[in-house]
């Protein structure tokens, strides 16, 4: 009797498997075109793969940029299951890391354990303030605790947007897509962001910003560039050319700009003349000119990608798809995207790495350890 009773109920798990395995089709078919289709489709495809990720029964599968096609290779938005590692150190800072992929928002001790985290769907862009960490993800900018990461607030933004700074009770905002109005300024308040402005700039899927006393700084990302924008009146005061600039930060007398599909983090002054950089593809670093550091860094190897793609033999220094810079007094710190780790240099020579993220594409510093 109980061999029968242990059939029929396989028989029976079978039939409600296939009904829903159905039901799945049928609401993937009538959502197909849409984004809640899009987001349904890829938990249905992939959130298995990740299942089989964080067992032990696959290995991990990252997102990298290859350039010998143009593609991006290895989607799959899995957070690892171990913890990030720190090989080196230790850092002067905590960190908050943003990995858009491994839909984490992490603050790291200087010796690289887990303070806390949290969980989004895609994040970018990131800045703090004081003891908010504003974080965007899609068409929402949360605020979260910097010290615990309790989420405090949530403030709708009519667009996906990518890029994020704050200066006072002032956010400047990138939404994402190309064409004038995509930068805006808010006012911050406790009931939300407030509309200012809205800048009629030819900007082309941002991911970057700074702002200063007098102008804004715009990694114009899509438009291969680097903007300086007087920001009072939204003039553009100077512009160089640059190869998927992600990010754009102001230290001093330089501007430092994370040169994704250069391999590298370039150097130029605040008139944007470029200097020789330091970080980066040891191919590319010093090269000044966008064209040769282009051909250089993307080179393929006998694999079929870039030589500057760090494998088993490469530098540590080589950088692979940086997306974003920060600066302490003793380090540089660069969000190493699609190598998945955060590598910190001093003087420009390589000091440590914290591995073990699913492309991370921010990095900040926090002023106390």
């Amino acid at each position: 009797m109980s061999l029968v009773l242990s059939l029929r109920r396989i028989r029976n798990a079978g039939v409600w498997l296939a009904v829903i395995a159905a039901l799945l089709a049928g609401t993937l078919h009538m959502l197909r075109g849409t984004a809640a289709g899009a987001w349904l489709s890829y938990y249905v495809k992939h959130q298995p793969l990740c299942a089989l990720e964080s067992a032990g029964l696959r290995d991990p599968t990252r997102t990298y940029y290859s350039p010998s096609t143009g593609q991006t290779k290895g989607i799959l938005r899995c957070a690892p299951s171990a913890p990030p590692r720190l090989a080196g150190g230790p850092l002067d800072r905590s960190l908050i890391v943003v990995s858009d992929m491994g839909g984490l928002v992490r603050r790291l001790a200087p010796d690289g354990h887990v303070v806390w985290q949290r969980r989004l769907w895609m994040p970018r862009g990131a800045d703090v303030a004081a003891d908010r960490l504003y974080v965007l993800d899609g068409h929402t900018l949360n605020v979260l605790d910097v010290h615990d990461g309790r989420e405090l607030a949530q403030y709708p933004i009519a667009a996906d947007a990518l890029a994020l700074r704050l200066v006072g009770d002032h956010a400047w905002i990138a939404q994402d897509g190309a064409g004038a109005g995509s930068l805006v300024e808010y006012a911050l308040s406790t009931d939300g962001l407030h509309e200012v402005r809205r800048y009629a700039l030819p900007l082309q899927g941002v991911r970057g910003l700074d702002v200063t006393a007098d102008a804004i700084w715009i990694a114009d990302t899509l438009g291969q560039r680097v903007l300086k924008v007087d920001r009072a009146t939204g003039a553009i005061l100077a512009s160089a050319a640059s190869y998927f600039p992600n990010s754009v930060d102001v230290v001093g007398d330089s501007v430092f700009v994370a040169e994704e599909h250069l391999n590298r983090v370039g150097e130029f002054s605040t008139a944007l003349v470029r200097k020789p950089s330091r970080l980066g593809c040891s191919t590319v670093h010093g090269v000044l000119d966008v064209a040769t550091a282009k051909r250089q860094a993307n080179q393929p190897g006998a694999d079929g990608e870039s030589r500057c793609r760090r494998r088993g033999g490469a530098q540590a220094a080589d950088l692979f798809s940086p997306n974003d810079f920060a600066r302490s007094p003793t380090l540089e710190y660069v969000a190493d995207t699609d190598n998945h780790r955060i590598a910190a240099f001093r003087n420009g020579e390589f000091f440590a790495e914290v591995t073990g993220f699913n492309s991370p594409v921010n990095v900040l510093l926090l002023e106390t350890p």
